[in-house]
C-alpha cells in the first residue's frame, strides 16, 4: 500500500479560509448577476478576506521560523564537520569565526521568536 502524505495542519487551515473567502466573492458576483440584496456581503467579503489574510501571514511567519531553526541545524552540522577536518593549528582561528557566525545565527532566531511572541493584532472596524 502506497501511504499518504500528511498536509500540515497550517496548510488546512490556509486552504480552508481561502475556499471561505473565494466562496464568499463568488456567492456575491452571484447575487449582483441576478440583482438580488447584497448587503450582507458588505460586512461578509471583508471578514472572510481579513481572516485569510491573518492566516496567510501566520503561515509566512511559521514557514519563515521553520526556515531559520533549518539554517542554525545546517550550520551546526557543517560545523562539527569542518571542525573534525580542520588541524589543531588552526581549530581555534575556525572555532571562533564559526562561533561568531553561530552568534549571529542565535540573534537572528531570538529577535524573530521575540518579534513573535510581542506580536500585536489590531483589529480595526
Amino acid at each position: 500500500m502506497k501511504k499518504l502524505k500528511q498536509v500540515e495542519t497550517s496548510k488546512k487551515i490556509l486552504w480552508m479560509t481561502y475556499t471561505l473567502f473565494l466562496g464568499t466573492l463568488l456567492a456575491g458576483i452571484m447575487c449582483v448577476q441576478k440583482d438580488k440584496d447584497t448587503s450582507l456581503f458588505m460586512y461578509a467579503i471583508p471578514s472572510t478576506g481579513g481572516v485569510f489574510a491573518a492566516t496567510v501571514a501566520f503561515y509566512l511567519n511559521k514557514a519563515k521560523m521553520e526556515n531559520i531553526f533549518k539554517g542554525k541545524e545546517e550550520f551546526l552540522r557543517y560545523k562539527i564537520d569542518l571542525l573534525k577536518d580542520c588541524s589543531t593549528i588552526l581549530k581555534s582561528e575556525v572555532e571562533e569565526d564559526l562561533n561568531n557566525m553561530d552568534n549571529v545565527l542565535t540573534d537572528c532566531i531570538n529577535t524573530e521568536t521575540q518579534e513573535v511572541v510581542n506580536e500585536k493584532f489590531n483589529v480595526t472596524n
